[in-house]
């Protein structure tokens, strides 16, 4: 709210994202694809090669073999504190987004704030379960799921998003139909093995937003207002 300046208001979001992605899964993704399997490949190394579902713990192998058991115990506890976080997080998204979006935005445009937060419950619940069965239906290596599914998966929202804050032509219709083609290419691609099908589902996502957006009504001067007029108003005041 101390923001003054329109262009930091709109971009400083978008940087934190790219500067988080940094930080919580590039440096982990190089960690975990070329430092461990290096190591284990070294000559007198302590951690054997690894393959499967076995690869998940390599990085907690390597801290065990090599560091005091003190600070295994501590990266564990890390570990387990930012995966759960992490669940939480995109869970509780997802529930939010299932009632506020779906059910009160289409469903029920006239639902109490209870009859919203009973929804919510229900689609934690649901989300769980179903979580849980796609796990038992396909038992693969943990890691797969985050960086086939959960991590793009959640990606899927991002054109919808940033042209929302920096497009003004975007409407509601090539959100819908961006984001559930670009889902639906994800899944299809995870489940019949299909090659680049991440950078193919974001590419089709981007793409359809923008056209269906194109071809499609301009949203009204009070929604425009809402999200551009009375942010630039905002910024404009003195503190």
């Amino acid at each position: 709210l101390t923001v003054r300046d329109k262009s930091i208001f709109k971009w400083l979001p978008l940087l934190g994202i790219a500067a988080g992605g940094i930080g919580f899964y590039t440096i982990p993704f190089l960690w975990g694809s070329l430092v461990a399997p290096a190591i284990s490949h070294m000559d007198g190394t302590l951690v054997p090669v690894v393959e499967g579902k076995a690869a998940d713990n390599i990085i907690q192998v390597i801290i065990t073999r090599y560091l005091p058991t003190w600070f295994s115990t501590f990266a564990l506890m890390g570990v387990v504190a930012a995966a759960l976080s992490t669940a939480a997080i995109q869970l509780m998204t997802s529930a939010i987004l299932v009632s506020r979006d779906l059910i009160h935005g289409f469903i029920k445009p006239d639902a109490t704030d209870k009859q919203l937060i009973i929804w919510t419950k229900l689609a934690v619940i649901g989300l769980i379960i179903l979580s849980l069965g796609i796990a038992l239906w396909n038992p693969i290596a943990l890691a797969l799921y985050l960086t086939h599914v959960a991590v793009p998966g959640f990606a899927q929202w991002a054109p919808c998003l940033v042209g929302g804050v920096l497009w003004k032509r975007g409407t509601k219709q090539g959100a819908i139909v961006g984001t559930l083609a670009g889902t639906a290419t994800l899944v299809v691609g995870f489940i019949f093995k299909f090659s680049n099908a991440i950078i193919l589902s974001f590419i089709i996502n981007v793409i359809l937003y923008i056209i269906v957006s194109l071809f499609t009504p301009k949203p009204s001067e009070q929604v425009e207002g809402i999200f551009f007029d009375e942010v630039d108003e905002f910024l404009k005041e003195k503190v």
